[in-house]
């Protein structure tokens, strides 16, 4: 992830448009903004693959005996308002500024869109 977290880090500090769908938000509280110092999802509203869904693919318990961090978790941590739909299934994508986020497969177009509309606004 170390390469992504690069990535999205340089595309930020250019100015442009950083979007995650799924599990891809589970990087955002690791992508510092270098002007802040501070992730760039740190009072941002964001969505990603829901604890319900987790739980749902019976996944939850293997996410916890690996120590890992559901997304909704890291985002709270790293200061951001974590959103989701009423379904974990559901097609729901979030636009914050620069930042966008969907929160699972049926979300990728969607959000691809939402991330287009984004772009074109800078």
């Amino acid at each position: 992830a170390a390469g992504l977290i690069g990535i999205a880090e340089s595309v930020w500090a250019r100015g442009g448009v950083v979007a995650a769908v799924c599990h891809g938000p589970a990087i955002l509280p690791h992508v510092i903004d270098r002007a802040t110092g501070k992730s760039i999802i740190d009072g941002k509203t964001v969505t990603g693959f829901t604890d319900a869904g987790e739980v749902e693919l019976n996944v939850m318990d293997a996410i916890k005996e690996l120590d890992l961090v559901p997304i909704s978790s890291g985002a709270k941590a790293a200061g951001a308002t974590y959103k989701e739909p009423a379904g974990p299934f559901d097609d729901y994508t979030i636009t914050d500024g620069r930042l966008v986020t969907g929160t699972n497969p049926a979300s990728a177009h969607s959000t691809a869109a939402k991330t287009v509309e984004a772009f074109e606004q800078l």
